[in-house]
């Protein structure tokens, strides 16, 4: 599994997609937290001004966003059908006898994913917000970690439903096309 994982980081960081992923997520987090595009967020647990909000009130903001959830899931999938699009499921599939492992594989993939933007959302939060504007706030990393893990595995149940979605529709279309080769005489 750990040659899987090892492949699968791989193919991300040299896929043009993920590229584009995070200079988009870069661009996203800059404009998110100017102060003149006037972002507000009121739920109970994220209370988030753009104009007078400061590093720590994003820090709890961003993983409830729809938009920084969006790109992850959006960034998931087109990574998952890459797969299928190149053929390499094709390659993987009929050598790998436990299914768990591919699956585990995949849900840590999008735990990178997760945490790889996270890491572009702090990170360009905390200088715009952080040392251009000078508004830091204070922070209980311990209560701020046990928030951030309840989000992420909240993320990544939705994740796991995204790849049983998506391998479920992709496998009947493959199951279809080799029905017709089968009828067709093409082998």
């Amino acid at each position: 599994m750990l040659n899987m994982l090892r492949s699968d980081l791989y193919r991300i960081l040299h896929i043009r997609s993920f590229k584009i992923g995070v200079f988009i997520m870069s661009i996203i987090t800059i404009c998110l937290t100017m102060p003149s595009v006037n972002v507000m967020s009121n739920t109970a647990f994220a209370n988030y001004d753009a104009q007078i909000g400061n590093f720590v009130e994003y820090l709890y903001y961003f993983p409830k966003s729809a938009i920084f959830m969006i790109i992850v899931m959006l960034m998931y999938v087109i990574y998952l059908n890459e797969e299928y699009t190149s053929g390499f499921i094709k390659n993987v599939y009929p050598y790998l006898t436990d299914k768990l492992k591919l699956s585990i594989s995949r849900l840590l993939i999008f735990v990178i994913y997760y945490i790889v933007f996270s890491f572009i959302n702090i990170i360009f939060s905390l200088i715009t917000v952080g040392f251009i504007q000078g508004r830091f706030g204070t922070i209980s990393i311990i209560d701020y970690i046990i928030y951030y893990v309840i989000q992420l595995l909240l993320a990544t149940a939705v994740g796991s439903f995204l790849e049983l979605f998506i391998h479920l529709s992709k496998k009947n279309k493959d199951q279809e096309t080799i029905k017709q080769n089968v009828r067709n005489g093409i082998t």
